[in-house]
């Protein structure tokens, strides 16, 4: 499966823990997206978010919005 990169990654403050599950409401709809293990990046983990694998929060956002979106603050922790 492909991953998305994203430039911020390089300074960026990476993903948070593996398992973490997040979740957003955007335009009256919701999406959920889950932090993985995947030993095929050198950070060891990715953003899983409809079938697809992004390296930054803000890159997964963006992909929702189509604006570019700061991930941290775009994405809530699932409680």
């Amino acid at each position: 499966m492909e991953i998305i990169l994203g430039k911020e990654m390089k300074f960026g403050r990476g993903l948070p823990k593996v398992g973490t599950e997040l979740n957003v409401q955007y335009n009256g709809k919701d999406f959920k997206a889950k932090i993985i293990n995947d030993n095929d990046t050198w950070k060891g983990k990715v953003l899983i978010f409809e079938g697809k694998k992004y390296n930054s929060l803000s890159v997964a956002a963006q992909a929702i919005t189509k604006y570019p979106t700061n991930g941290w603050k775009f994405w809530t922790v699932k409680k």
